[in-house]
């Protein structure tokens, strides 16, 4: 099956030259090969300041994904950000026979909220329990019968933005099997949600799926990252309470990451 990136690009002037951005295109470069093809939407906070970022930015993915099919795309920011990208590419596309990974440059509007190693560690463990472990989304989402597969998952949402059957991927880094989710909805008489807020992405799967065992990948613990990193030393002490012995790489390459 062919593996698509769709990843929206959001940009204002005050954040584009953001530390955060840079770790995003390093990931991005370490991860390229996973994708055969890549969907890139910039969001703009405002066209007249944005514009130059926005070209700027392109170079860059066009570096990164050279010799990849490529497509770009600009939207002004709304009030749905990056899922009016999620509804208009994903969840409305699910006839397409793709495993598509949905991923943003998170971070930019955190930045001042948490301590920014607390924001690059989240990033960097989004990328990594999502993209280094290959085989095993192959595995899961095309040789068994798991609708997605994602980086810190959670049965505990957040009471301002519930789904219905209260689970979500922290930071909406995941994959997803189009044909397989879109038969299940198919076969359950389920129809796409309309976009209701920009939380849409984010509780997106857990308004259609009861079915945590058969979603469920990699993460097994109900750990926020944000709340806990301060209380460890390493990065990789961490993340094995979530994931066990597949955090033994990461202090590595978050190292390399945020350098």
């Amino acid at each position: 099956m062919t593996k698509k990136l769709i990843y929206s690009f959001y940009i204002s002037e005050p954040t584009y030259h953001l530390k955060i951005n840079d770790i995003h295109f390093r990931c991005l470069e370490r991860y390229k090969d996973s994708f055969d093809c890549v969907d890139i939407t910039f969001i703009l906070e405002d066209r007249v300041t944005c514009m130059v970022y926005a070209m700027q930015a392109q170079h860059k993915f066009l570096d990164i994904f050279a010799g990849k099919d490529i497509q770009f795309s600009l939207i002004d920011n709304n009030e749905f950000r990056e899922s009016y990208v999620f509804y208009h590419k994903v969840a409305t596309k699910l006839d397409d026979n793709e495993l598509v990974f949905f991923a943003h440059n998170k971070g930019v509007s955190n930045i001042g909220t948490y301590d920014e190693r607390q924001i690059y560690t989240w990033v960097c463990g989004m990328y990594y329990y999502s993209l280094n472990f290959m085989d095993e989304v192959n595995y899961k989402l095309v040789g068994r019968k798991f609708y997605s597969y994602g980086s810190f998952l959670t049965k505990n949402y957040e009471p301002e933005h519930p789904n219905k059957y209260g689970w979500y991927y922290i930071g909406t880094f995941f994959w997803i099997n189009c044909v397989k989710l879109r038969y299940y909805m198919y076969s359950q008489g389920i129809k796409v949600p309309e976009m209701g807020d920009r939380f849409y992405d984010e509780e997106f799967l857990g308004n259609i799926i009861d079915a945590f065992p058969l979603i469920m990948a990699g993460c097994h613990e109900e750990k926020y990252l944000m709340d806990c990193y301060n209380y460890y030393e390493s990065a990789t002490e961490f993340m094995k309470l979530i994931y066990d012995t597949k955090a033994d790489g990461f202090d590595d390459f978050y190292n390399e990451m945020t350098a």
